[in-house]
């Protein structure tokens, strides 16, 4: 478990948020009904142009300069909590607090960029979702605590903004301590398949930002009734991450559509206030049911970044796109709340809701056509067998040899850490004996029964020479490898260009994959293996190789 990220994520997220409430019930004070509803729109998108700011330098420093980079935007998050607490509390002025809007959204968003990548390239594949609930849980329960103990002893409102310097400086500490270079543990691997498909990655992000922003006109416009309830909602939030995070990682296909009925069960919530029942069911209901989506957004993003050309842009592009739509969204909930019915909202909500499952759908046509075509079969020629990709298990079947069609070689479009690509081999019908016999006697006009002899003698060289030779790689042996070793279609298929001495660049180019993940899979190799080289790998698949011809051997002397 990573918990160096877990805790990060951790820290940012309670400030950011603890500067979020403060600002929006400082703007109470000074602009009225609408005064939230501004502060909302530019606190969730000035920080995309942090995002962007990551995504588009991040290669351009050396280690040295990065690290440099990020301890200045450290400092710029430092002042910016300084100046908003002066601004806020101390009656510093306008100048402060202007100062601090400016710089905040800038460093929150430019590290929030970083900890994406990080959790692309760190996080586990099974417990990514478990990870990233963790990550709001646990500040969504210190904000708890933290706003009871502010009730319970009256304590002076400087205290909160010193507590989130303590806080800056822990997640300082720990980021610089981060290591941040040399990432090889999982490769960059891009699949067409995703880096074609990633604006409609984008939409889904952005429409499910629209429901966010329509469900928060209520709580906006009522926001001074929300802060009273705000503190006991996050116990809620808390446990609405836990489980959306669970289920990210046994039940990932649940998720998305999970997100969208919370938000259909979110918009009964809302109903319910403005028909004015008590509105912290309200409240309550939308922390435990949103969690669900806000979870969705960033799992999906940082499941995928890895495979696309510039994990560390779309690591972080789920809030990129789904933050200034929801604020855009409030905005038009309310204008579109006092101008007319509530039923007109109920409406776009509605088309906005259909759309999303739309594109959901579209999506999960993808994903179950990738599937698929993952799992197709592998042909062994001259065989009659057929070895599942998904399970390796060997099925026998009985058509004849001259029915067995060609199969041109597919290009691998989805490499990846677990890929389980369809292995595509050449079978081409052979032609018996008999039949190559009688065409040539026809040409030339030579009956078998003339030169009996010579077609005998060519039967017995065409024979021999389809026997393979004691060192030829067959299908046969491949399989043997895959099974006695635990290997996977694409380790086998990797190891076969091994044995055929074949350079790293050679291999990427036949099986059409980055040389990053042919490496990456050469080290898969040499773990399942025990095998501390290649030209170890190479011996211990050559006694295999000596093992499984004498136990041929033997199996025939007995015969």
């Amino acid at each position: 478990m990573p918990w160096n990220l877990i805790l990060l994520h951790s820290a940012l997220f309670f400030i950011y948020v603890m500067i979020y409430i403060a600002l929006l019930t400082s703007s109470l004070t000074f602009a009225g009904k609408l005064g939230p509803m501004e502060m909302n729109l530019w606190l969730v998108t000035a920080p995309v142009v942090g995002f962007f700011l990551f995504g588009f330098t991040f290669r351009r420093f050396s280690h040295k300069q990065f690290r440099q980079l990020l301890t200045a935007f450290l400092g710029i998050l430092g002042v910016s909590i300084a100046t908003l607490g002066l601004g806020v509390t101390a009656g510093a002025g306008p100048l402060c607090t202007g100062i601090g809007l400016l710089l905040f959204p800038l460093g929150t968003g430019y590290i929030y960029g970083y900890l994406h990548y990080l959790m692309c390239r760190w996080l586990p594949s099974g417990r990514r979702g478990l990870c990233i609930g963790l990550g709001f849980a646990l500040p969504n329960l210190l904000q708890f605590l933290v706003d009871w103990l502010l009730k319970i002893t009256a304590a002076p409102p400087l205290f909160l903004w010193g507590l989130l310097l303590v806080v800056l400086a822990f997640m300082a500490t720990l980021l610089l301590r981060t290591k941040t270079w040399g990432l090889e543990e999982q490769p960059i691997a891009p699949r067409p398949l995703i880096t074609r498909n990633l604006p409609l990655l984008c939409c889904i992000c952005a429409i499910l930002g629209l429901l966010v922003g329509l469900n928060d006109t209520v709580s906006l416009v009522r926001y001074d009734e929300y802060v009273d309830f705000h503190f006991l909602s996050r116990v809620y939030s808390a446990i609405g991450f836990l489980l959306a995070g669970w289920l990210a990682d046994h039940y990932p296909l649940w998720l998305p559509l999970t997100a969208l009925l919370s938000k259909a069960v979110v918009l009964g919530f809302h109903v319910l206030a403005l028909e004015g029942y008590p509105f912290w069911i309200t409240v309550c209901g939308d922390a435990f049911f949103t969690a669900a989506l806000n979870l969705f957004v960033v799992w999906l993003f940082v499941s995928v970044a890895l495979h696309t050309r510039r994990p560390e842009l779309w690591a972080g592009m789920s809030r990129a796109a789904e933050l200034p739509v929801a604020g855009l969204a409030g905005m038009l909930g309310s204008t579109l709340l006092q101008a007319f019915p509530p039923f007109v909202i109920l409406l776009v909500f509605v088309a906005a809701l259909l759309l999303a499952m739309v594109l959901y759908y579209r999506c999960f046509l993808l994903y179950s056509d990738s599937l698929l075509k993952s799992r197709a079969p592998i042909l062994l020629p001259h065989t009659g067998k057929i070895v599942l990709a998904h399970t390796g298990e060997t099925v026998f079947v009985t058509v004849p040899a001259a029915e067995q069609k060609i199969q041109e070689p597919v290009p691998d479009t989805t490499s990846g850490n677990n890929a389980t690509d369809a292995m595509t081999v050449e079978d081409v019908a052979e032609e018996t004996a008999e039949s190559k016999a009688s065409e040539f006697n026809s040409a030339n006009s030579i009956t078998e029964k003339e030169f009996p002899a010579e077609i005998t003698n060519s039967k017995l060289t065409e024979t021999n020479s389809r026997k393979p030779s004691a060192n030829e790689i067959t299908e046969e042996k491949l399989l043997a490898y895959k099974n006695r070793y635990g290997l996977s279609v694409r380790e086998t298929d990797v190891l076969a260009h091994i044995l055929k001495d074949r350079s790293i660049n050679e291999i990427a180019e036949e099986l059409f994959i980055s040389p990053s993940t042919v490496k990456f899979h050469v080290a898969n190799l040499l773990k399942k293996t025990g095998a501390g080289s290649q030209r170890r790998l190479k011996q211990i698949v050559s006694e295999y190789d000596r093992f499984l011809d004498e136990s041929q051997n033997k199996k025939a002397d007995n015969e």
